[in-house]
This record gives structure tokens, sequence and C-alpha cells, in this order.
């Protein structure tokens, strides 16, 4: 039998619709102020000062505490004292109970970090009291009342709702998972409140505000998308949007459904292309190595493609483009002569998606590059891994600086104004390329690499043989340090003029003395890009 709804929400996702079920359905529904008025137009509510004959006080800190809604929330309808003392002070049975809470997670992100005792007495205005009260009440009484505070449950219950009443599992798991939202809210505050007023947060507490902030968002069934499979055909994949950032969202266009190394492959090509955030570039990715990648601030996207798909286009056949530039018709009439299985960029151009059309199982795929939140106090810079064991996490190593000389010249001969340019260049590719990692580039391409060998000397030795010496305007980057000058003995053979590479190794000064030896440029940078 219809009964009394109490309804006080942030987050009014769904509301709509939720209380216009109950009010068809016969449901008396009371409602504190501001949700009070956004209702006001759909169906009739009490307000709940109307209801308890209390005025909201202290500038709406106090306005739902009162007997008359616990006791209303909290009452046994077969417990005959409960019944007595109800009916003796004139407190109606409340039957569900809709709450969410202020959204204090998003507060904390906007405020970065405390920086003074102020930010702090500040953010008590962003703390609910009155809703996990509430909720927590209702789920303590889940035997006779509905809690329910997750706004993707609505069309679920109002399913039941149309056709007969919830069970008593169903109402203990809404419970649960009523208190699993308490714990997380409450969990989130204290976290907050933890933190000493600092202009820079320590890694332990940066690493716990990432966390609680993955933590608080929850992994909601209706968040994830099945995708065509994991990472072989007989595993099962899914994909779940940046819980945190927002700004991290990719909107396909066109093309097939996108598949678990689909998206290894787009994030691997996302994290290059911002790299080189001054200059359009295009790169080519597979199976998460760039084989093909082009920069340069006068070229057009139809000549960046086709200088990245020099490198390698054997490699290329199946792979994700990414473009930092606009897709643009002529790029489009060249990239569909070959087969690809992504094109990535933050736009493109409608004489593009007229020609990219023609191939319809091409996914197309619109990204932001231009990220406001990278490289700042917001900027999450965590990653996290899952072990059969446990958790891996560690900060994410951020886009390289701009600067063109990068690193300390170790050799007598100093790179020319144009190598440094390339050797940046190149240490920016060899960062995201599996290790061991050699890159061989010249204007702004990339000629040749050698990604992923378990032996520094093959990947070398790889990159060195698809090219033809001598190659005499070329650099090598390295994303090891050279134990040995077996390295820069095999570039100068071939004719490469500069090297960067961390430093590191005990013998450093053999390959300083190699490189004055074959009148080179070698560069030493003090951290190391190594990924496995």
């Amino acid at each position: 039998m219809p009964g009394r709804a109490l309804v006080s929400v942030s987050d009014k996702t769904n509301l709509v619709e939720l209380c216009s079920c109950l009010h068809r359905l016969g449901y008396e529904i009371l409602s504190t102020s501001g949700t009070a008025a956004y209702l006001k137009e759909v169906c009739p509510i009490t307000d709940v000062s109307t209801y308890t004959a209390f005025p909201e006080i202290l500038s709406g800190r106090v306005k739902s505490l009162h007997p008359k809604i616990y006791a209303g929330i909290l009452g046994r309808p077969h417990h005959h004292q409960d019944k007595q003392e109800l009916d003796t002070h004139s407190i109606q049975q409340i039957d569900l109970v809709v709450v969410n809470f202020y959204n204090f997670a998003s507060y904390k992100n906007t405020q970065q970090h405390p920086h003074s005792e102020e930010d702090f007495l500040d953010s008590a205005d962003h703390m609910d009291i009155g809703g996990p009260c509430m909720l927590r009440a209702a789920a303590k009484n889940w035997q006779y009342v509905t809690a329910l505070c997750d706004p993707d449950d609505y069309r679920w219950f109002m399913d039941i709702l149309n056709h007969r009443v919830l069970s008593l599992n169903e109402r203990r798991s809404l419970a649960a998972k009523a208190f699993d939202h308490c714990y997380h809210y409450d969990k989130l505050i204290a976290e907050y409140l933890h933190l000493t007023p600092t202009q820079n947060l320590s890694q332990t507490a940066l690493l716990s505000t990432y966390l609680n902030s993955l933590q608080s968002s929850g992994l909601k069934p209706s968040q994830y998308t099945p995708l065509r499979y994991g990472e072989n055909h007989h595993q099962q994949g899914y994909f779940y949007p940046h819980l945190i950032d927002k700004h991290a969202k990719l909107v396909k266009l066109q093309g097939k459904e996108l598949s678990y190394n689909n998206f290894l492959d787009m994030d691997s090509a996302i994290h290059i292309l911002r790299e080189y955030p001054s200059e359009s570039a295009c790169v080519i990715i597979k199976h998460m190595v760039a084989c093909g990648l082009s920069t340069g601030k006068e070229r057009c996207a139809k000549d960046l493609f086709e200088c990245a798909l020099q490198a390698d286009s054997r490699s290329a056949f199946g792979g994700t483009i990414g473009f930092s530039c606009t897709v643009d018709k002529a790029s489009a009439e060249q990239m569909i002569q070959g087969f690809f299985e992504i094109i990535l960029a933050p736009d493109f151009d409608q004489d593009a998606l007229e020609v990219l059309s023609t191939k319809p199982q091409l996914s197309l795929i619109k990204v932001a590059l231009k990220h406001p939140m990278a490289n700042t106090a917001k900027d999450p810079s965590f990653e996290v891994r899952s072990l059969w064991s446990g958790l891996l996490v560690q900060n994410v190593a951020k886009p390289i600086s701009g600067d063109n000389k990068m690193g300390q010249v170790v050799s007598k001969r100093e790179p020319s104004a144009a190598q440094w340019q390339d050797l940046l260049f190149a240490f920016k590719l060899v960062k995201h390329q599996r290790s061991n990692s050699i890159v061989i580039a010249q204007e702004g391409c990339l000629l040749s690499h050698g990604s992923g060998h378990t032996s520094r000397i093959d990947a070398c030795e790889f990159a060195l043989n698809r090219l033809q010496p001598p190659l005499n305007r070329a650099v090598l980057a390295s994303d090891g340090f050279f134990p040995f000058s077996d390295v820069v003995e095999q570039a100068a053979q071939y004719g490469i003029r500069a090297i960067i590479a961390p430093r590191g190794s005990k013998n450093d000064q053999a390959s300083i003395d190699a490189a004055n030896n074959h009148d080179l440029a070698l560069v030493f940078t003090d951290n190391r890009y190594f990924k496995h």
C-alpha cells in the first residue's frame, strides 16, 4: 500500500521521473527546501518545515534534524510500543528515504588542497550532516523502510514498485549500499581534515587523496561498457570511464565496437601526443608502441601522416593513428589507402568525415588533448596496476618540459641547435616505448626504433640495421643508461652525430670517451624513463 517518502537530494539525476512515479502511485512526498522547490512543478510536495512545524534555522544547517523525521523513519509499524508512541506524538511513518549528499569530493578537487585554516573552516559548509543521518536511520530500519541513495537505482526501483512491494532481501541490499555510501563519504571528509595546511602536499597525502576520490566515486554496474573482447578473444573486457577526471572523455564518431587492446593503443597515442603540446603531431601505434611519429609547426596533417608512415609502414598495418591537429580531407584520402583500426584526433572536418565514412569499420575517435588538469595540482598524478597479489601505484611520469637543452653535455662536442631539437623529440618518444628501447630521429620524424628488447644491444642493433648509413644528421635516444661504450660505438659506425641517454652507470666515462673519440655529441639526463 502506498505510503510516505522523504526526498532530500543534492544530485537530482532521474529525480523528476522517480517523484512522478511515486505521486502516481499515491505516495505523500516530504522534502527539504531546495529539493521541494525543484519538484514543485512536478507533483504536490510537503515541505519538511511544514510537516515538523519547525522552521529551518542556522542558515539551513538544521532543517531535517527533528524527532518527527527520525521517529518516522526509525519507527517499527508492527511493534506495539513504537506504534503507541508514534500515535501519542502524532508522528507518521516514513516508508521510503531518498537521499544523496553534498558532493564533497567535487569540492575537495576544486580546492586542490588546503592552504590555510580558513580553507578548513570553509569546507564545513560543504559537509552534509542531515543527509547521512537520515540515510543511516533508514538503513538501520531496513526491515520496514527503503533507503535509496543512488540515482542509478531509481529506474530499477520504479520497475519493481509498479508491480510489487520490495522484498526484505532487496531492502537489505539497499541498506548495505546506503551504509557503504555513508562510510566512503565520512572517510573522504576525515582524510581531508587530517591534511596539514601547506603549499605542497606530501606524496602520501596526494596518494591518499587520489585513492580516496577513486574509492568514493565507486564502480557502478551502469558505468561500465562491455568490450568486444579482452586482450584475447576468449577473454571478456570492460571499460570504465575515468571516475575522477571528467575531461578524459573519448567520443566515437563511427566504427565497430572497441576492444580492450584498442583502448590500450589509444591511451599510448594520447600520452605520446601530449608530449608535444606546442607542435602538430601524428603518431602511429601498434601493440602500444609507436612505429611512426612526426611533428612540426608547419606540417599539415597529410604531411605529418606521410612522414610518420615512412618510419615503419609494415608495422603500421592495422595500427592506430593519433593526431594532435584536425584531420582534414587531404590526410583522410591518404589514410584510407591503407588498413588502420582507429584514427584519433581532437577534431575531424566535415570533408574528412565524408571520406572516412567510406570505411565504416574504421573507428573515428574525438579526444580533448589540451587537458585543463594537465601538470596542475588537480592532476590525479598516479597510475594503478592490478596484480595477482594486490595493487601497484606510482606517480605518473608527466610530459617532459619543453626546454630545448634538457640534460648535460658530457662530450667535447656540443649538439647543434637542430640536434638539440631532435634530441628532445627523440627522448620524449623513447620515454613511452617498451624497454629496452632505442629511438633514432631526424628533423622531427622517427626514422627507426628498437622497442621491447630484453637486451640493450639488441635494441640498438635492431634500430640501426633497418637504416642505411651514413646517418649524418640523425640523433639517437636511449631509455637506459650505458654500462659499456658499445651503443656509442655502434651509433658512430652508422654516422649518428648526437646521442641522449640517462646517466647512472659506474662506467659512464667509457661512453664519454667513445663519444669524444668519434667526435659526436653525448648528452646525459638525470631522469630515466624505463617502461616495463
